[in-house]
């Protein structure tokens, strides 16, 4: 029997600070718990984990050895310039400023990048970090 049941904090005041998701499993029967992927820490920005059968699970998992996010520029990269001069009307919404500039596509794609692994919930050993299944890069389903 899978259960699932992700939970974090609600960061209020004197709760440790936050990190990366860990990913735990609990056996029923006897009530004990054990961490999966040993250091490994879920990305869950997309998608964090997903059951592909009763034993395994393939996790997006923050890529090894990633660094600090990327430094904001300390100047503007050049004017922000919007034209409307053609004057069509759109009824679709569009969403064109949320990434306002490079640094903001930058960020985007260093949060958003996981590395798949997988995990075999009954055979691997506590601290097995996972087998990889996939490179690092942004997977959005």
């Amino acid at each position: 029997m899978a259960v699932n049941c992700p939970s974090t904090a609600s960061g209020g005041t004197g709760d440790p600070p936050r990190g990366p998701l860990q990913l735990w499993i609990a056996d029923a029967t006897t009530g004990k718990a054990r961490p999966l992927l040993g250091n490994r820490r879920l990305n869950t920005v997309f998608s964090s984990y997903e059951w592909i059968d009763d034993n395994t699970i393939v996790a997006a998992v923050l890529p090894e050895g990633v660094s600090s996010p990327p430094a904001k520029p300390p100047v503007p990269l050049g004017p922000k310039i919007q034209d409307n001069s053609n004057g069509k009307k759109s009824q679709n919404r569009t969403w064109t400023d949320l990434l306002k500039d490079e640094y903001d596509g930058d960020v985007f794609e260093y949060y958003g990048a996981s590395e798949l692994v997988t995990v075999n919930v009954n055979e691997d050993a506590e601290g097995h970090e996972g087998t990889p299944l996939a490179p690092p890069r942004m997977y959005t389903e």
